[in-house]
């Protein structure tokens, strides 16, 4: 089935306050309704639950580090300082630096590009299920669409957090 994932761009300032205090993701989860008109303006992006499914054909396509930086189960293991736990919700974020390095990644993407390194290995979904050629146009354009949210927080020097619940 699943899980829903959100991205959200955020400040340095306002991720420091989420880091001074985790009980500040009620602001941006929505839990708190009388939340700073600040929170209310962060952008953000609704995976659903395509998430696990986009940087996993990212992986298979070769782009390993960027699934490593976006890959919320790689934080959930062992000690690792962009992991947040919260009420519920698996929370991690990226650093401004590396959203600008997975930006640049994704800019190398194209329909060329969706296919698996492997050849012997059909390209697959979170499910294992053999996605068809007549589907890779389908997934360029995820891609494009998360690339297109990553960019505009890379240039405004934000982290990107994710929460999954």
């Amino acid at each position: 089935m699943g899980v829903l994932t959100t991205g959200y761009s955020i400040t340095p300032p306002l991720m420091r306050k989420i880091r001074a205090d985790n009980d500040n993701l009620a602001f941006l989860l929505g839990a708190d309704q009388e939340t700073e008109p600040i929170w209310k303006t962060i952008e953000s992006y609704d995976f659903d639950k395509s998430f696990a499914d986009i940087i996993g054909v990212l992986l298979q396509c070769g782009y390993r580090r960027v699934y490593k930086l976006l890959d919320g189960e790689g934080y959930f293991y062992g000690e690792n300082s962009n992991y947040i736990d919260y009420d519920g919700y698996d929370i991690w974020f990226v650093t401004p630096s590396k959203v600008k390095f997975i930006v640049d990644e994704l800019e190398t993407v194209t329909l060329a590009k969706i296919k698996p390194i492997e050849e012997t290995e059909p390209l697959t979904d979170y499910y294992n299920t053999i996605i068809p050629e007549s589907l890779y146009e389908n997934y360029l354009g995820y891609i494009e669409d998360m690339r297109r949210f990553f960019k505009k927080a890379a240039e405004k020097g934000n982290y990107l957090l994710f929460a999954e619940a």
